[in-house]
This record gives C-alpha cells, sequence and structure tokens, in this order.
C-alpha cells in the first residue's frame, strides 16, 4: 500500500513540470543580472548573521494549510532556538484560527494573500490590488530582526522581503533566491518528509540539532468544541468518522462514484455517523457523495470554520481523506488516517506513523502538472479500489 515514488525535482528547483522551472531559472535570471549589486549587498548582510542579536523573528507560511501543520515541530525547533525571541507567524486567511494551535508562535497575523489564488488557477485581476493592499499593510509592522520564508518560491520570498527584516532566509527552490540574505540549501528536499525538511531548515539556519517529531496540535478548547456542536446535524453524537472527499486539485480526489463504494462497504461494520468535511467551495462535490451514501451521512462542508472542523476530527474515531489539510489535522490529532494519494508525493506528505496508512499507486506518467491529469482517467486515483481502502479502515469500525 506504501507505493514506491520517483522524487519531483528538476536540478535546483522543486516543481513537477519543465515548463514551471524553466519560468522559476527566467524570474531568477532576470532578478541576478538587473538586481546584482543588491543581491551582493544582500549576501554581504547575511554573512553577519548571529542568533544571539534576534530579538523579533517573522515566520511566513502563506500556502496550504497543510503545509502549515506539517510546519509545526520546526516552529517549536525555532522557539528552542531562540527562547528569549518575540516570534509572529504570518499565515493566509484561510489558516486563521488554526495557527493558534501550533507551539512555538507568540502571535499570529493573518494575511490576504490573494496571489497564491494562482496555484489553484483561481486568481483574479482584482487580486493584483488585494495583493498591493496586503503589502501595504505588512509594511506597518516592520522591525524585525529576521524574516524567515518556509515555502521557498518567489511570491512567499517577495511578500517576506516587504517586512524590510535585517535577515530574510529561505530555501529558494521556487525562484526568488535574489532577494534573500541567507539561502538555506537543501538538496534533499522531495526526497525526505516535510516535517525534517523543515527541521532541518531550522538546524542548517541556526547551527543547532533538533530529534524529529511528529506534527502536533493543541488540544482544543470547550469553547471551540462547544461552537461545533452546535452546528452538527441532529442524531450526530460521539460516535462518527469523517471523510475528506475534496481536495486543493481535482486531480487529488478520488473518484465520488468510488467514494460511495467505500461508504457502502464501511456500513457493514458501522452503522454510525459519517461526517463529510470541506471548505464552502466543496459542498456541491460532498452533498453528492453524501447523497449518494444515504442515511446517516451527512455533508458538513462549509458550514465549519477550520478550526470547528479541526475540533470535529479531533473527536472522530478516525479520518478517511484525499491528501489536503484535513488529514493532516488529524494526524496531528493522533487520529488513525486513511490517506489516499494521487499525484503529489507520499514520501514528502505521506503520513507514515502508527494507526497511519497510506495508498498510492506509482504512476508512470509522472512527473506531472498535479492541478490536472495528463490522462483522461486520472491515472493514479482510479487505480485505488475501494475495497482497498475498506481493508485498511476495517479494524477501526468494529466495536469500541
Amino acid at each position: 500500500m506504501k507505493g514506491k515514488v520517483n522524487p519531483i525535482k528538476l536540478g535546483y528547483y522543486r516543481t513537477t513540470t519543465l515548463l514551471r522551472a524553466l519560468l522559476m531559472l527566467s524570474v531568477d535570471i532576470a532578478g541576478y543580472v538587473f538586481l546584482f549589486p543588491y543581491v551582493l549587498f544582500c549576501r554581504f548582510k547575511g554573512l553577519g548573521f548571529r542568533s544571539g542579536v534576534v530579538s523579533s523573528i517573522a515566520v511566513f507560511r502563506l500556502d496550504g494549510i497543510g503545509d502549515l501543520v506539517l510546519s509545526g515541530p520546526a516552529l517549536k525547533a525555532l522557539r528552542s532556538a531562540f527562547p528569549n525571541a518575540h516570534i509572529t507567524l504570518f499565515v493566509n486567511e484561510w489558516s486563521a484560527g488554526l495557527a493558534e494551535l501550533i507551539d512555538g508562535p507568540d502571535s499570529v497575523i493573518a494575511l490576504k494573500a490573494p496571489l497564491f489564488k494562482a496555484f489553484k488557477g483561481t486568481m483574479k485581476i482584482g487580486d493584483v490590488l488585494d495583493e498591493r493592499r496586503m503589502l501595504k499593510a505588512i509594511s506597518k509592522t516592520r522591525g524585525f530582526d529576521l524574516a524567515i520564508d518556509l515555502r521557498g518560491d518567489f511570491l512567499s520570498i517577495l511578500t517576506a522581503w516587504w517586512l524590510g527584516a535585517r535577515w530574510l532566509a529561505s530555501r529558494a527552490s521556487r525562484g526568488g533566491g535574489f532577494l534573500l540574505t541567507n539561502v538555506i540549501s537543501q538538496p534533499e528536499e522531495g526526497r525526505i518528509r516535510e516535517i525534517n525538511l523543515n527541521i532541518n531548515f531550522v538546524a542548517l539556519l541556526t547551527g543547532s540539532k533538533f530529534v524529529s517529531e511528529k506534527a502536533r496540535l493543541k488540544t482544543m478548547s470547550d469553547k471551540i468544541r462547544k461552537s461545533m456542536l452546535e452546528k452538527m446535524p441532529q442524531g450526530v453524537g460521539e460516535d462518527y468518522i469523517c471523510l475528506a472527499v475534496a481536495a486543493p486539485y481535482e486531480s487529488r480526489c478520488y473518484p465520488v462514484d468510488k467514494w460511495g463504494e467505500v461508504i457502502r462497504l464501511i456500513r457493514k461494520d458501522f452503522k454510525k455517523p459519517i461526517l463529510i468535511l470541506g471548505a464552502a467551495g466543496d459542498f456541491e462535490k460532498c452533498e453528492y457523495v453524501a447523497n449518494k451514501a444515504g442515511v446517516q451521512v451527512f455533508n458538513v462542508a462549509g458550514k465549519l470554520t477550520i478550526v470547528e472542523s479541526a475540533a470535529c476530527i479531533a473527536g472522530a474515531r478516525m479520518m478517511i481523506g484525499n491528501d489536503g489539510g484535513l488529514i493532516h489535522i488529524a494526524s496531528a490529532f493522533d487520529r488513525p488516517v486513511v490517506q489516499l494519494f494521487g499525484p503529489a508525493d507520499p514520501v514528502c506528505f505521506g503520513h507514515h506513523d502508527e494507526h497511519e496508512y497510506v495508498i498510492h499507486k506509482e504512476c508512470p506518467y509522472n512527473p506531472c502538472p498535479e492541478t490536472k491529469c495528463i490522462t483522461p482517467e486520472t491515472w493514479c486515483m482510479n487505480r485505488i479500489n475501494p475495497a482497498e481502502v475498506y481493508q485498511v479502515a476495517a479494524p477501526y469500525l468494529g466495536s469500541l
């Protein structure tokens, strides 16, 4: 069930297609050529980096919910390396609330960073103006000694650069290295777990050593749990399982009709409620699965905030889902998880600890764009058999 994976990395850049790598290369060539004196100035500043004089740190994690969760151990390591510094975590608006459940930061600032919608193909012209407003708001929070971008691409590095910190550190494996004072080289990127990659980043930056650990979220407050329970459909008690049938990209989604078959098989052992979680934009897909599945299957997509969804997952018997933020949340709460993988990398983003299972079919067409399958049949997801999903989940479905 744990498929062999070929790391997707083209040269210096971590990406999935040659076209994207060439685009990143073009940005970097332009940056290094036209800003060469500035690049030399930045690198000279980087040579003067001293962790002992850092009293305020800004960490940027503006991408996905799962990326934020998998950064938890690195943020904890950063706190250990800078015990007296004030650490501010900048996240995108869709992660607001969830970031408060991560150890390490002293404060969290949620930004509306609309250009990150470009990765999902949903960016609009008006988003450029919103991005300008966001950068203007960031400029009012200046005064940081160190800014860290944990994603390592041009858009997030540019946002962190706008903060005007004394030192700016990142991997720059998706372009933008010409803006950095400290480039953290990690040739193992794309070949090891993302959690370890982020911990190693902090180790390389600070010269400290840290032990690898599992991503975890703080215990949910009674207030959040109460808010979640008030929104639960009638008849949902304390024993239920959660499904995540949607994902950031359609190519990561297990076919909806196969989800219906998975639920039918689960019903042989588990007669209690099944909750389908997701964002508001996932409602129609989740509703289709719920309607096909019959009674005791409830679609709560878009009805819960992300932190209420986290509370729901924390109380679930188990979680079955596509690769996405919700499955990472389930792992961080030590719930048994069955993770269905398509074009993404289960070596980097899969959960392989106790009571965690990855189902992945090696695809001969990798690397692929990820946002859209290059075959008409969504090759890798279609080859996951519903019976295989049930077989893995079955030990957790019987009587408690």
